[in-house]
């Protein structure tokens, strides 16, 4: 896995409580918040980002494979009807009862990129949370490192199980943070251009 992709135990929100997704607007499925006692997934993705649509179609299978988790995929795009617009157009098609949520004025974004500590949230970005509400495992994704390239699918089939998560280690003292920002530049919140949308 390419370094600075990588998540490690000691990243700031291992440990913090979930932040709320009561202010989110459901485009698709059954609305929901945090559920205690449940494992919960969240993803922030966006119809412009070219990493998206492949993401959002493997965390909608993993839905699917893990039905007691509660998924929830939150758009960053600048207007609804975007989520509505990558449904239709079924290039990357999710099932019907995958919930698909929009995030007026980035409200919970904001709260996420908070609990992450950094200047911005990198998108595709997954989080993972245990039943008693706590982020345990966050992931960055992209169009060059899918998914399946990551340590999410292992780190969720875990936690189901009541396993302890695989451990990276603490994050390396030379590790190279101005990567880690200029990647979450270019993938995360890029503005409300509607040329991006033209991207899938």
């Amino acid at each position: 896995m390419a370094d600075k992709y990588k998540t490690y135990d000691d990243d700031y929100c291992h440990g913090k409580p979930a932040p709320s997704l009561e202010t989110l607007k459901f485009v698709q499925g059954e609305p929901t918040d945090i559920v205690p006692g449940k494992v919960n997934v969240v993803l922030f993705w966006a119809k412009w980002d070219k990493g998206a649509g492949p993401t959002v179609v493997a965390v909608s299978e993993l839905s699917e494979k893990y039905s007691d988790v509660v998924f929830v995929g939150v758009s960053c795009d600048a207007e609804e009807g975007q989520i509505s617009r990558f449904i239709e157009k079924g290039e990357f098609p999710v099932h019907s009862d995958f919930r698909l949520a929009f995030d007026e004025g980035k409200q919970v974004n904001k709260k996420y990129t908070a609990a992450l500590c950094a200047p911005a949230l990198g998108i595709p970005h997954l989080f993972l949370v245990d039943t008693s509400g706590t982020i345990v495992w966050h992931e960055q994704f992209s169009q060059t490192h899918p998914i399946s390239d990551g340590d999410f699918e292992t780190q969720l089939a875990k936690l189901v199980a009541g396993e302890d998560l695989i451990s990276n280690g603490k994050r390396p003292e030379d590790s190279d943070d101005e990567d880690s920002d200029d990647d979450m530049g270019e993938m995360g919140d890029l503005g409300d251009d509607d040329d991006d949308f033209s991207l899938f």
